[in-house]
């Protein structure tokens, strides 16, 4: 951190002190002492009064913030709903809406740009054109996009857990082009970080994108970008899930051992039920506890468990239990 920025955190928190020891103080001299005899009586009323005050006005400033936020976002809803159709009229039907999406650019510019990149992001040919042309003349998207996205991606890849995640956020609505050129690039790239990436977003996306470079990073140097990847497998459809899944729940890292046993879990890898049985004796209880809840979710999973909860070793015997609880009560989603 900067010393100036330091600076700055260390005088904001010697404002509040003051801040706070002043208020008590004031309580304390015009109102406590004056009604309670005993001073230390007194004084801890007053702290309790300034609290409970600061509490209310925190409460209140943070209702009425989420109030005007859901207001905000009703609106700007509303919005975007109308921007799509006007801009799905002027694209598709091919109906002039310029004059009326001019009239939304002046109301939210941020809700047209975003209306804008989302559409532009699934259409192609001379419908995509359009939308971009639109955007040139609104001035909120360049000639050539893929350079902001190369730029936004890039900062990702260099960035931290949460700067990447705010990344994934802003890219989503272009996520099928970024599977095209981007995401596969990134795949390729020897800086473990860049991979990494690319397959979280993947990951946070959530969406079936053809990325079949996928399955090369499985075999990763690097114990994260393996998880990663396999995270990343059941969206990315490159197929083969058997035998790489199956590959991986003998990896020596145990966290791609735990990635494994959920991707093989999500995916409902019925051929690799031994495999998972056996990964109830990992070591690391994390990893185990996927295995397990992988195992109940197979057609014969239950009965599996079952077993091994009367077996005699006691550590798998316990995580299996465990499993086997919570599918009974159905909160194995939640896990």
């Amino acid at each position: 951190m900067k010393e100036g920025g330091r600076l700055t955190i260390w005088l904001s928190t010697l404002f509040v002190i003051i801040g706070w020891s002043a208020a008590i103080g004031a309580v304390h001299l015009f109102f406590a002492r004056t009604r309670i005899p005993d001073a230390g009586l007194a004084l801890a009323l007053s702290v309790a009064i300034v609290q409970a005050v600061c509490i209310v006005v925190m409460l209140t400033a943070l209702m009425a913030k989420k109030a005007v936020r859901a207001r905000r976002e009703a609106r700007s809803a509303e919005l975007r709903l109308r921007i799509a159709g006007n801009l799905a009229s002027d694209v598709v039907a091919g109906r002039d809406r310029v004059r009326a999406l001019r009239g939304y650019l002046a109301a939210s510019r941020r809700d047209v740009e975003r209306e804008i990149a989302a559409m532009a992001a699934t259409l192609r040919g001379s419908s995509r054109e359009r939308i971009l042309e639109l955007g040139r003349e609104f001035g909120i998207t360049s000639p050539e996009p893929e350079g902001r996205l190369e730029e936004v991606f890039a900062k990702a890849a260099g960035g931290n857990l949460l700067e990447r995640a705010v990344a994934a956020e802003e890219l989503e609505p272009h996520a099928q082009r970024l599977a095209e050129v981007q995401i596969p690039r990134a795949l390729r790239s020897d800086d473990s970080s860049r991979v990494l990436a690319a397959l979280e977003m993947l990951h946070a996306w959530k969406r079936s994108l053809p990325v079949p470079e996928v399955a090369m990073v499985l075999r990763h140097g690097d114990p994260r970008v393996r998880a990663a990847a396999l995270r990343a497998l059941p969206y990315s459809a490159p197929g083969g899930y058997e035998t790489n899944v199956g590959h991986a729940l003998r990896d020596s890292d145990p966290e791609v051992r735990r990635a494994a046993a959920e991707t093989a879990r999500k995916l409902r890898l019925e051929a690799l039920l031994d495999g998972l049985v056996e990964n109830l004796n990992d070591r690391d209880r994390s990893a185990a506890l996927a295995a397990a809840f992988a195992v109940a979710v197979m057609p014969e999973g239950m009965g599996r468990l079952e077993r091994v909860v009367a077996s005699d070793d006691r550590f798998a015997a316990a995580v299996a239990f465990e499993a086997l609880e919570k599918a009974t009560i159905g909160r194995l989603h939640f896990s």
